[in-house]
């Protein structure tokens, strides 16, 4: 039985969230993207943390899923691992995904 506030999962999040669904591999300029969120998030500085989105990307990693939370990091954009990731489909694995933000 689900509590109250759980959520479905093919119901969306009551926060709003930017997604990215492809492959996370370096063609796709992902690192472009992660920078770019992570102005968004600066420029945002003093709003309740809460209401920013966060940014969501998700897909089978092509050798970018490291290089890219290692980024995360360095931007200082926290990252937690999407229930596909945590549930095994892990690095290289259709279905994987991060949550960032």
């Amino acid at each position: 039985m689900r509590r109250k506030n759980e959520h479905h999962p093919l119901t969306a999040p009551e926060q709003p969230f930017f997604l990215h669904v492809g492959h996370l591999e370096r063609r796709k300029n992902l690192d472009l993207l992660l920078r770019a969120y992570a102005r968004f998030v600066e420029q945002r500085n003093g709003t309740d943390a809460a209401s920013t989105p966060a940014l969501v990307l998700a897909g089978a990693d092509q050798g970018q899923g490291r290089p890219l939370r290692r980024l995360a990091a360095a931007l200082g954009v926290p990252a937690a691992a999407a229930p596909a990731a945590a549930a095994g489909a892990g690095d290289g694995a259709a279905g994987g995904g991060d949550i960032l933000g």
